[in-house]
């Protein structure tokens, strides 16, 4: 019941080595419920913004995909009604979000578009849901 969900998220952070891999999997044998997504940061994707987000989302959307169009339907209707044409700033960090949606999501040009902090607060918000 919807009513009932909660949403968690944990992070683990600690040098390389330490066994944050391990821990992670270990609590996903624990998890019952819901999806558990991974995401990693790393040397070889540091230059790439929100990289261990756009993983973990990017996992939860291809889980999505595979429990069908329905579920599929009901987040695009979701994300749609909250984000407006916002949904394209959500499409270009999590690039399978497409596949949730099923369609390519035309960015809308809005006036104060050229500035990064604009984009930022637009992208604050888009992850507010």
């Amino acid at each position: 019941q919807p009513e009932q969900q909660t949403k968690e998220v944990v992070m683990i952070s600690g040098y390389s080595g330490t066994g944050k891999t391990t821990l992670a999997f270990e609590l996903k044998k624990k998890s019952t419920k819901g999806a558990f997504v991974t995401g990693k940061f790393d040397q070889y994707s540091s230059g790439e913004p929100l990289s261990a987000i756009s993983q973990a989302f990017g996992e939860l959307c291809r889980m999505t995909v595979k429990k069908g169009a329905t579920l599929c339907k009901e987040i695009e209707d979701v994300l749609r009604a909250e984000l407006k044409s916002e949904v394209y700033l959500l499409t270009q960090i999590i690039p399978d979000l497409k596949e949730v949606i099923n369609q390519e999501t035309e960015h809308a040009e809005a006036s104060d578009d050229a500035t990064s902090e604009a984009r930022q607060v637009r992208l604050n918000y888009a992850f507010r849901i």
